[in-house]
């Protein structure tokens, strides 16, 4: 079983090493009870180079409310919520919600790609877009050709023909 505290000086003190902050500030940020929080006040030792508790602290109360950490697994913040399902991140792979699309990682793009329409772009499987209009094209009620098809084996009075 590991020790959590051993754990715990190890990190901080790799934070020391790796970002110039003092061990005792980075335990204060290690052991933040608020893991989002916790997760903000790290972005702003390792991304924005602050070297103590206070000015991470300070940097992380100067954040818009839509700029912090909201879920520190998909990294969706706070301005990203999605009011439509349980979890309101990224982490709810099932919603079909507008935010899940205008978030959507690059990696989501391809599970998606083809779904919309090639010539206009909507159809995009959610029921947020509006639907393909290219679809409506002069079908013969006899064949169920379109004008757009080779040729008819029928030779009705449809445009294929």
């Amino acid at each position: 079983m590991s020790n959590p505290t051993h754990a715990l000086k190890l990190d901080a003190r790799a934070l020391r090493e790796a970002h110039g902050i003092g061990y005792q500030d980075a335990v204060k940020i290690l052991t933040d009870p608020d893991e989002a929080r916790r997760n903000d006040l790290l972005a702003g030792v390792t991304e924005h180079g602050h070297t103590t508790y206070k000015a991470a602290f300070t940097w992380y109360e100067q954040l818009q409310p839509e700029q912090r950490t909201l879920c520190t697994r998909c990294g969706w913040t706070l301005g990203m919520i999605c009011p439509e399902c349980s979890k309101g991140c990224g982490c709810s792979t099932g919603c079909t919600g507008w935010r899940h699309n205008d978030y959507r990682g690059a990696d989501d793009d391809e599970t998606v790609s083809g779904w919309e329409c090639p010539e206009c772009g909507h159809g995009d499987g959610s029921d947020y877009d509006d639907p393909c209009d290219c679809d409506e094209l002069d079908v013969c009620q006899e064949c169920g050709h379109t004008d757009q098809d080779p040729g008819c084996v029928y030779h009705c009075e449809c445009p294929a023909c």
